[in-house]
């Protein structure tokens, strides 16, 4: 009789732990399922553009920029870095019910001027997508500068060393444009970047394999839309905010892709 109930009782917990562990192995699974599409916005320079810029679209004023974040925070917009949105989409935290990315692309001095403390105001944080041969140039960010976006809990990614037509060059050059400017990020930076930013947009089967191979989590593109859990983390989307976006403009793309 006694063998009978101790059998029942381990059978009971044996159940039980069975039980537990297909919890937690549906756990992430259904807070993937449950996960948001986030748009990821694209910025480059905060600021007017010189007479004569042929990329001039890409220049979004102060004034406008400060608009633009008030129109989203009024719509219930929360910013939130690349990689929490990472977490979020494997079981970790779950995200603000409206989040948004917002990243700035190369490095340019009024990222941290203007960009940082407007986010800052607003108890936000963005993503540098750091190009590494705008260090210590006019114009661009100085290690000190990188060292406020860290302390201000910004996310510092990688965007390449020269910032060339990935697509175009050697296998040595991809290497070093990848592999080897995340080593410098490491080497002279002390920051380990998880995310890969290509630049022009420009992309194929060979550098997202390069991209991968260095040891990337993800990437993003220019391609258009909202990012969601379902697409290839190589080939993550992005909402370029163009010197025309309106707020209301800007609150609909975040909204609908």
């Amino acid at each position: 009789m006694k063998r009978c109930a101790t059998a029942i009782l381990l059978a009971l917990v044996f159940a039980g732990c069975g039980s537990s562990a297909t919890e937690s192995a549906e756990r992430p699974a259904l807070a993937r399922a449950a996960a948001p599409p986030v748009p990821i916005l694209l910025y480059h320079h905060i600021a007017d553009p010189p007479p004569g810029e042929r990329n001039a679209s890409l220049w979004t004023t102060r004034a406008r920029f400060s608009q633009q974040l008030t129109a989203l925070q009024r719509a219930g917009f929360h910013a939130v870095t690349l990689d929490r949105v990472w977490r979020a989409w494997h079981g970790g935290p779950k995200l603000p019910s409206k989040p948004v990315v917002i990243s700035f692309d190369d490095g340019f001095a009024e990222q941290d001027a203007i960009a940082r403390p407007a986010l800052a105001r607003r108890g936000w944080r963005g993503v540098l997508n750091l190009q590494l041969n705008h260090l210590n140039i006019p114009g661009g960010l100085s290690r000190a500068a990188i060292g406020r976006f860290v302390d201000a809990g910004w996310e510092v990614d990688d965007h390449s060393a020269t910032h060339p037509d990935l697509t175009k060059i050697s296998g040595a050059q991809l290497r070093a444009e990848i592999t080897g400017s995340r080593a410098t990020f490491r080497a002279q930076l002390g920051i380990d970047p998880k995310y890969f930013c290509y630049p022009y947009g420009k992309v194929n089967a060979r550098v997202r394999a390069a991209v991968r191979a260095a040891g990337f989590k993800a990437a993003t593109t220019i391609l258009p839309g909202r990012a969601t859990v379902a697409d290839d983390p190589m080939m993550l989307p992005r909402i370029i905010v163009r010197r025309s976006t309106t707020p209301a403009g800007l609150v609909r793309l975040a909204s609908r892709g």
